[in-house]
């Protein structure tokens, strides 16, 4: 590998750390949250408070209507007629903002069923806690883009780590006092609130424009390409929903908490996932079309490093769940299978980004309904029988035919595979040792030992990655002086 590669590689590495500050100190936050969350609260109320927060996420989804997507990808290109992007900020805001206003106003009507849904018995203080938690979730999504989109990664990571903060720990402070489900809520929302607020009037300039100006036959193809991409957001945050809510009411809450802790666990690989979506969309959108090469070879890198994660987190579980409450390390077993959706995430990160480029989002949205329908088939089918052990596997699986679904369309409209074969071989190779996991999840040698056969095969199936990684962490860690 030339120095000229290997500086460009540091250089990437580097642009790639600096967005993923935050995620790293985030995923600290949510370590921290954990461990205290599984000591300070029972199974039943974490289990309970989980999807308090799995649904809030889900209705914020439900009301950007794909707009925050949108205005990442028209940042750079804003529509005739809309003119700057703050114009484009707040055309995108009010109509995600209009859209949780009428969510609000079926909630109303149907109180009973959606309390009952979600909390098991009727509670409108329950519903207007969740109902602001999505506002102010909703909000301080579009502040986080703009701050990542100005290549502003101080604000982006000062925003981010404190959001995390009040949206995961504060609620600990409820928790101190009276181990109860409300106040838990009550805190959270209450913190994340003060929160958006202050965030809010301290950087609206920076957002937003001075006068509000909206023209729909100019916003008309922002909201149409939303439209593209909001069914698929809205079912990827509906999956997990619909496995936690079908467990809590198939096994009850205590179940749910265990599965609810493990899958917070499965996101020390969203970690890297964060990290690296965060600066690898909007390198995507400004150098598609110049720097096809380069991407192509972003997909073997973030391979090897994925796999080497997987590898390592599938032999450490043992000892990662010494930290947790003793009545959660029962979910030690399905770690691996919780894991599984996760890695296609961040792999898909670089293998479906041509339906993106292509514009013809509609593809996500089949990609996610197929991911859907067959998760609550299985979950059906699996969970009753199979217990927590069932919903692992559904997500795992319904991950898997949305993963194929996408990267078959898009590699079509936009390659980023060099070899697709490797990429094959190394997801079925984890595949097995995700199920060795669960199978052999009392017998540690077996799993550390196929850990390690698996990481070898790796490292031999992307050794040139592996030489060429080395060479930019080394140049990375101790660069050159220049004369």
């Amino acid at each position: 590998m030339t120095k000229d590669k290997v500086s460009n590689g540091a250089s990437f590495l580097g642009s790639v750390l600096k967005y993923s500050v935050s995620t790293w100190v985030n995923a600290g936050i949510v370590g921290l949250s954990l461990i205290l969350g599984t000591r300070f609260l029972g199974p039943e109320v974490y289990g309970d408070y989980d999807v308090f927060a799995n649904a809030a996420s889900t209705i914020m989804a439900i009301s950007a209507i794909g707009l925050d997507q949108a205005y990442m990808r028209f940042y750079n290109e804003p529509p005739k007629g809309i003119g700057t992007s703050k114009n484009l900020a707040s055309n995108c805001l009010a109509v995600s903002l209009f859209s949780l206003f009428i969510i609000s106003i079926i909630f109303a009507f149907f109180s009973s069923f959606f309390s009952n849904l979600f909390f098991g018995k009727y509670s409108i203080i329950l519903l207007v806690l969740l109902l602001a938690d999505s506002l102010f979730l909703l909000v301080m999504r579009y502040f986080s883009i703009s701050a990542r989109m100005q290549n502003n990664i101080l604000l982006f990571t000062v925003q981010s780590i404190l959001l995390q903060f009040f949206n995961r720990l504060f609620c600990l402070v409820g928790a101190a006092i009276d181990h109860s489900f409300k106040l838990t809520v009550l805190f959270n929302v209450a913190g994340l609130g003060i929160f958006s607020v202050v965030f809010f009037f301290l950087h609206k300039n920076s957002v937003l424009p001075k006068k509000f100006q909206f023209d729909f036959k100019a916003f008309s193809p922002v909201l149409i390409y939303g439209l593209g991409l909001a069914p698929a957001a809205i079912l990827n945050w509906g999956n997990s929903l619909f496995a936690k809510l079908y467990v809590t009411k198939a096994l009850g809450s205590s179940q749910n908490g265990i599965f609810s802790s493990v899958a917070l666990l499965s996101f020390a690989l969203a970690v890297v996932q964060g990290g690296f979506n965060t600066y690898w969309s909007a390198y995507m959108y400004k150098n598609y079309r110049q720097k096809q090469k380069e991407i192509t070879r972003v997909h073997d890198f973030v391979m090897l490093g994925t796999m080497v994660l997987m590898t390592a987190l599938i032999a450490a579980a043992p000892l990662i769940f010494l930290f947790v409450g003793r009545e959660f390390r029962l979910g030690r077993g399905i770690f691996g299978l919780m894991l599984f959706s996760p890695m296609l995430l961040i792999i898909s990160e670089t293998t479906v980004y041509g339906i993106e480029i292509s514009k013809k989002t509609f593809y996500n949205t089949i990609g996610m309904l197929l991911s859907f329908i067959s998760n609550i088939l299985l979950c059906i089918i699996f969970i009753p029988t199979l217990g927590v052990v069932g919903a692992a596997l559904s997500l795992a699986v319904s991950a898997l035919i949305m993963f194929i679904f996408r990267t078959v369309v898009a590699q079509n409209l936009y390659r980023t595979m060099e070899s697709p074969i490797k990429s094959v071989i190394s997801i079925l190779l984890m595949a097995v040792l995700c199920i060795v996991s669960f199978l052999f999840s009392d017998n540690i040698p077996i799993v550390t030992a196929a850990s390690l056969l698996s990481l070898a095969f790796y490292l031999i199936l992307y050794r040139r990655e592996a030489v060429s990684m080395a060479g930019i962490i080394k140049s990375f860690i101790f660069p050159e002086k220049r004369p």
